[in-house]
């Protein structure tokens, strides 16, 4: 949808917009009786509604309609209007200029805009402008730091905009120096979040954006710039070592569990600590990542905005979630999903097996002995994704086909 069809749109469900009555509303239930409280309750009733436009839900948490009070009647959308409104408002927060805002915002401005029109009869801007106008109104500008449990480095290393370092001493120094005196402030500092901080690994970004969105933004970034380096972990080749770093948010460091005994009835909790770290020492770093990471950047930062770079970056964090996978079984069934999601277009049906294998060791080799082995590990993988899928049943696994084919689909992703 371009600019011009939007503001057609836009000018279109202005006409679309329909009256009706209010519901008169029954006698209020007095709820300082019913819960006996004490002291004054402020009134709030019928003030919200004179300013503000609402969304009708439905039993199962659906929006259905959407009003806003004026003239002692409802402006809005009845329930197939507002269906297509939202469809509307979609397709315009799909756009690149819309990236940085989430799509309740898109819905309410729009919803403002068209409101407006039809009760005032104009409008300083087309409804495109004034999206842009009031996005740059909120927008601001924050720095992320998410901790990466299990990650051991020597010095920072960027991948895309994602820094991957140590804790910043500076803003840890001028922190303490800001809450120097208050000695309650610094006690809760050191034994909470400066705990923390002290030697932790954290991976931080800066974003500009709605407020609203800015996290999501923040989360997304990070966490494919977890997922490339999970293209270099040992469980690549070790498939039986379960790739056990990652972002706080994402994996859990202490599991607990809970347990009870028959023989004397005793009920314990036990914690279980995934503490299998990744190291990355300087020397290693500059020997086995330091070319990936710098190329990998210039990728994520520089890629074109089309179909298969899109691919290419869903695939990253497709496959970090594989290499996470604890159950080996199951992370053969992600595998393939994945070999598939690359190598098949939209629909394709008939022979989907033979087509991935085909392709991707095309994509891989000249050689027709090579390509043979590289099928033959897919047909491999692709009988414990069967046999999981179809009987949910375990194979025996061969540690060697499994251990190419994890390296097959990442060198797919690198290549």
């Amino acid at each position: 949808m371009d600019v011009n069809e939007i503001n057609v749109f836009g000018f279109e469900f202005v006409g679309r917009l329909v009256n009706k009555e209010k519901e008169q509303r029954k006698e209020p239930i007095d709820l300082l009786k019913s819960i006996k409280a004490k002291g004054p309750m402020l009134d709030l009733s019928g003030k919200i509604d004179e300013f503000s436009s609402y969304t009708v839900i439905d039993p199962n948490n659906r929006p259905t309609e959407q009003w806003l009070p004026h003239l002692n009647n409802l402006l809005g959308f009845d329930e197939p209007t507002y269906k297509e409104f939202r469809a509307f408002c979609f397709s315009i927060w799909e756009k690149e200029e819309f990236k940085t805002s989430s799509y309740s915002f898109i819905e309410k401005t729009c919803f403002s805009w068209v409101t407006t029109l039809k009760t005032k009869g104009q409008f300083t801007s087309d409804l495109f402008h004034f999206l842009i106008d009031q996005l740059l109104n909120i927008t601001v500008e924050e720095t992320f730091y998410f901790e990466i449990i299990n990650l051991e480095i020597d010095e920072g290393f960027k991948i895309g905009e994602v820094m991957i370092s140590l804790y910043d001493s500076e803003k840890y120094n001028s922190y303490l120096k800001k809450i120097d005196g208050d000695q309650k402030s610094l006690n809760l500092f050191e034994k909470g979040l400066g705990k923390k901080l002290k030697g932790g690994v954290f991976a931080s970004i800066t974003v500009i954006g709605e407020p609203e969105r800015i996290e999501e933004i923040a989360k997304e970034k990070v966490t494919l710039a977890i997922n490339v380096l999970k293209l270099f972990d040992e469980t690549v080749c070790y498939p039986y070592s379960i790739s056990s770093f990652g972002l706080e948010f994402k994996i859990s460091y202490q599991k607990e569990l809970i347990t009870f005994s028959e023989v004397n009835n005793e009920l314990m909790i036990g914690s279980v600590f995934n503490n299998h770290s990744f190291q990355i020492g300087k020397k290693e770093y500059e020997e086995k990542f330091s070319h990936i990471a710098d190329a990998m950047t210039k990728y994520i930062l520089h890629h074109e905005d089309c179909e298969l770079n899109k691919l290419v970056l869903q695939s990253i964090n497709l496959y970090g979630d594989a290499m996470s996978t604890q159950d080996i079984h199951w992370r053969g069934v992600l595998l393939i999903q994945l070999l598939e999601f690359m190598m098949l277009k939209d629909n394709q049906k008939g022979d989907m097996e033979g087509r991935s294998k085909s392709r991707l060791s095309k994509f891989l080799s000249s050689d027709h002995l090579e390509k043979d082995r590289i099928k033959s590990d897919l047909s491999h993988v692709y009988q414990i994704r069967h046999k999981m899928v179809h009987k949910a049943k375990k194979i025996q696994i061969d540690d060697l086909m499994y251990t190419r084919t994890q390296q097959y689909i990442g060198g797919m992703i690198m290549k």
